[in-house]
């Protein structure tokens, strides 16, 4: 059968990781992270940064960066740390790529180098002119 990672991996409950799949994290997370887990869910800050990432798509990288920096708290942290890095309670195992292996760029295909001023163009031209002068002397 066809194995989604994303499924397998989520942070989510899913009907893909069974019944005991799904209890198995929950009582991990809750024997590793206790304290944490109520420290986080005690503290209304908190308590909201969790609500609302829990709302957000998982695809959504933006969306959940926006509500972390929103809300960002030491107890957050502790608590993501603690699930997360310290005791993957999610069995997460994202391997690197290795193949292809694909050099940067030196210079654009017409030979002209690829520099600091031109790497400073490209990234103001992702915001499309917003920040006209903003940046200026930063990069």
């Amino acid at each position: 059968p066809f194995e989604l990672d994303l499924v397998r991996y989520t942070v989510n409950p899913t009907w893909e990781k069974g019944l005991i799949g799904n209890a198995k994290e929950f009582y991990r997370m809750f024997t590793c992270c206790r304290p944490e887990i109520i420290a986080a869910v005690s503290d209304p800050t908190t308590k909201q940064a969790i609500d609302l990432l829990n709302q957000v798509d998982l695809r959504d990288q933006v969306g959940s960066y926006r509500v972390i920096v929103s809300f960002e708290t030491p107890l957050l942290e502790d608590f993501s740390l603690c699930i997360l890095q310290r005791n993957n309670c999610f069995n997460c195992d994202a391997k690197i790529v290795e193949e292809p292996r694909v050099p940067p760029l030196a210079e654009w295909p017409k030979g002209r180098k690829l520099d600091a001023e031109a790497s400073r163009r490209i990234l103001m031209g992702h915001f499309k002119g917003h920040f006209k002068g903003h940046f200026k002397g930063h990069f």
